[in-house]
């Protein structure tokens, strides 16, 4: 989980480097880190999330399938 997020955050950096102050990209960063990305794991990962493929109530019935985390 924290790769997931750490190479998200660099990719965005290399993305504004440059073109943000500092202090707005921390604060991405933590917003990401701690409310975005935990919140959609818990829906694809958890068995009773939203998009899990096992889960009878899933998105069209049939939730997502991640292969290797990468969707996430």
């Amino acid at each position: 989980q924290y790769t997931f997020v750490l190479c998200s955050t660099c990719i965005l950096s290399g993305a504004v480097a440059g073109r943000i102050r500092i202090h707005a990209y921390v604060v991405f960063c933590i917003v990401y880190g701690g409310v975005v990305q935990p919140l959609i794991s818990h829906w694809l990962w958890a068995p009773g999330g939203w998009l899990h493929a096992g889960n009878p109530n899933a998105l069209f019935g049939s939730g997502c399938i991640d292969f290797a985390g990468g969707l996430v």
